[in-house]
Order: structure tokens, then sequence, then C-alpha cells
């Protein structure tokens, strides 16, 4: 698994780099297209078995290129940098493992003296906001998505509540995972625009923080963890975290509830029977057209780093369509 790409994410510093984008691939399909492309074009693809059992093993590294340009002609150069956490291992269990693959991503970005560097979707969940859990940064900033993220929720439910003829202010809002980075963005931007809000986290603290702030500019606001009773209550409810058992929050859902879910991974799958007990909108990744133009390295030898698929994800609300974050 050696090749071109190595160097990347060895000693040598890259002057060119300005900026890194760290993601991982969604599906097993995604991600032996991502190894067929690091093992090159003339060896026979590997049997599905065997990619499951090569990934875990596969350190973050540099997979290719990007070159961006805005529609103002500022020009940029960066790499997109696969930290290979598992699509099969996305849960509460491997937290630790994926943490550890992120910081590894991040060294990686670091090392190739990426200026700015950007986390995707799970990537940014994973930290949560706290960027202590990355390593020393000296001159590389980090970002992540969830401002955006929080921008395409809100702007989701509105439109909902349009389409739907309900006034939001007479609304009961839910936030499940209401302390993290998207879940609080929602409550702060939301809260002041509905009748009643209920928060829900698994940190009490931080939620009795997050409700005092906001009880501070007169809302109303109640927190707990059950979620049976919450949920029976709201019309309005984002899950911005994935919740051990989704059945805990389906169970007594309103029927004509608007649900938002922005987990990851998903807890909604849109079934039949969910479609007759509530309105279900799912949060995914879509390309942002006509802001800016990118173009991924096809050039193994010049570039230094093999091809990959033209990937440039942004999080939105509604259906998913486009590639992986």
């Amino acid at each position: 698994m050696g090749g071109p790409v190595a160097g990347l994410a060895g000693k040598e510093r890259t002057n060119d780099v300005d900026f890194a984008l760290i993601g991982h691939q969604e599906s097993w399909r995604a991600a032996a297209d991502v190894l067929g492309v690091l093992r090159g074009p003339l060896r026979t693809p590997l049997p599905d078995d065997e990619i499951k059992d090569i990934l875990p093993w596969i350190p973050p590294r540099a997979v290719c290129r990007v070159d961006a340009g805005s529609i103002t002609g500022a020009k940029a150069r960066g790499l997109y940098i696969d930290s290979f956490i598992p699509p099969d291992r996305l849960e509460a269990a491997y937290v630790h493992e994926n943490i550890a693959r992120v910081r590894a991503a991040a060294a990686c970005a670091i090392n190739a003296g990426a200026k700015i560097v950007s986390l995707g979707g799970f990537s940014s969940i994973l930290i949560e906001g706290n960027f202590d859990l990355l390593p020393q940064r000296h001159d590389t900033a980090f970002t992540t998505g969830n401002t955006l993220t929080v921008a395409f929720i809100v702007q989701g439910i509105h439109r909902m509540c349009a389409l739907e003829g309900r006034n939001i202010s007479r609304s009961t809002l839910l936030i499940v995972g209401a302390t993290g980075d998207v879940g609080s963005g929602c409550a702060r931007c939301l809260a002041p625009m509905v009748r009643h809000v209920m928060l829900s986290a698994r940190n009490v603290e931080r939620l009795r923080r997050l409700a005092a702030e906001l009880e501070a500019d007169g809302v109303q606001v109640e927190i707990g963890t059950d979620l049976q009773r919450f949920s029976s209550e709201a019309d309005v409810v984002i899950c911005a975290a994935s919740l051990a058992s989704p059945s805990l929050l389906l169970g007594r859902i309103t029927p004509d509830a608007l649900v938002c879910d922005a987990g990851y991974p998903k807890n909604l799958s849109p079934s039949a029977e969910m479609r007759r007990h509530s309105l279900l909108r799912r949060s995914g990744t879509d390309h942002r057209r006509n802001e800016f133009r990118a173009r991924f390295s096809w050039n193994s030898e010049s570039a230094s780093v093999p091809r990959c698929g033209p990937w440039m994800p942004a999080r939105r609300h509604g259906p998913r369509s486009g590639g992986p974050v």
C-alpha cells in the first residue's frame, strides 16, 4: 500500500499546500474505489471480504491533491486526507479509535504544511468542537462545517413550517444532543422563535449551562433525558446526535411532528411505517455549486498523489445526494 502519496505524510512539509480536507468513506463501495486508486489501475480489484479486513489497518494518509478556484479568480492548492474509518465502525463503541484516526489525519495535514484544515461531518462530530483533542497545530488552523450544518437545519425548519402552514412561534421544539456544536447552535437560533424549548443530552451540567443561557434571553426551557415524554409533546424535533435506541424518540412521537435527523450515523430510515407517524427529513450532503471550482489531480507523477473521486461536500438539511463527507 505504499506509493507516491506516502511522502506527504512523512517528515517533509510541502509549502504549496494551502488547505486540507479530512474525511472518510461512508460505504464499502466508496472505500473500495479509494483502495483501487491507491493500489493503481494495473492491479486486480480486491474482493469485498479482503477490503473489510484491510481497511481498518490503513493509517490516515493523503489521497489526492485538490486545486480550488473561486468565481473571483482566487486560487488555492489543497489535499484530501482520508482517515480510513471503516464504514461499519461509526457507533459509540468505536469513538476512541475513531478520534485517534482523526488525530492522525490532522497530523498528516500539519506535516504537509496546510494553513487551514476542514474536518468532514463525522470527524467534526467526534471532536465536538474540542480542538484540544488534536495535535499541537503551530500555524495550522482547524475548522468544521458545523455552522453551515446549523444554517441549513434552521433554514430547512423554516421552509417546512411554511410548506405545512405551521406557525413556528406556536411550536414546541425538542433538540436531542443539544450540548454539541450543532445542537447548541440550533437551540440558540431557534429558541427565541418558538413557544417552548426542550433540550436533551447526556451531559446534564452542560445542559444546565445552555438552558441558563437561553433563559437569560427570556426563553422557556426544559431539560431532561426522558425522550419518550419529550417526544410526545414536541411538534418540531431535531436529532443532533445518534441515539443508542432511536425507538426511545420515535415510540411516542406526535403524528404530525416535523423531524430533522442531523445525527451521524442516522437515527431514522424513511420507512412506510415512519411516514405514517411523522414528517421526516434527513440531513445529508450536497455539492455547493457556482461558488467555487475544484480540480482533483489525476496525475500521480506530477502531483505526487494518486487520483481520487471529485468530492467537495457541504452539509445541508434535506434528502441525501452527493458524495461522502
